[in-house]
């Protein structure tokens, strides 16, 4: 993902990477997706860092068996 040298992602690359034209329907995009943004001179911004971890977020986690609880 190409970005600012911040990790901010711009409105017009995240209508590049969703496919959407509407500053509504990404609003919407981001809202259901789970990832926090902020309108900043009407424009919308997020970070590369709150995209991943949104989906990392989501990842299923698996968990080991804790063998410290057999001693």
């Amino acid at each position: 993902m190409t970005t600012g040298q911040d990790g901010i992602v711009s409105e017009a690359r995240l209508f590049e990477l969703t496919g959407l034209r509407q500053r509504a329907a990404l609003r919407r995009h981001l809202k259901r997706a789970g990832v926090p943004f902020r309108v900043v001179n009407g424009k919308i911004l997020t970070t590369e860092e709150a995209i991943t971890t949104t989906l990392i977020g989501r990842a299923k986690k698996t968990r080991a068996p804790n063998l410290d609880a057999l001693k």
